[in-house]
């Protein structure tokens, strides 16, 4: 078992990176955090084998989500010190004091995802209409 502190710079905030974070972690049985910093990082503090905390440094630069983009991840490793039992996104995505520019901002972010998410199900939506039209000719 070893532990990684590690540094994922870029586009990486108030697009549901930690959420994907926490749920690579979940699946790999890793257990830490993931939090927004204030420079626009986000810090993943982590522990469990080398291989599986190997694999979620992959999954986030092959797999990014959609709504982000990574500029760079940095790791350091250390020794196990076993004191997480689970893996949590930590603090919110809005700032505690919040001007009016930083909540112009995550209106912003909320109002281009309420977009996104329209139309990806719209395009759910039309996908069984047209498999229920393409299956109603076999029944011919």
């Amino acid at each position: 078992m070893i532990r990684a502190d590690i540094i994922v710079t870029g586009d990486v905030q108030m697009v549901g990176f930690r959420t994907f974070i926490k749920n690579i972690a979940d699946s790999l049985n890793i257990k830490g955090y993931a939090k927004n910093l204030d420079d626009g990082s986000v810090n993943i503090v982590c522990e469990s084998e080398k291989n599986n905390i190997e694999k979620l440094i992959n999954e986030l630069r092959e797999k990014t989500p959609s709504f982000a983009s990574i500029g760079d991840i940095s790791v350091e490793y250390a020794d196990y010190t076993g004191e997480y039992i689970s893996f949590e996104r930590t603090n919110g995505d809005v700032p505690k004091e919040a001007t009016l520019g930083d909540l112009l901002g995550v209106m912003q972010s909320i109002d281009a995802k309420a977009e996104m998410l329209i139309t990806m199900l719209s395009d759910t939506n039309d996908t069984p209409k047209s498999v229920k039209g393409d299956t109603s000719l076999m029944a011919r």
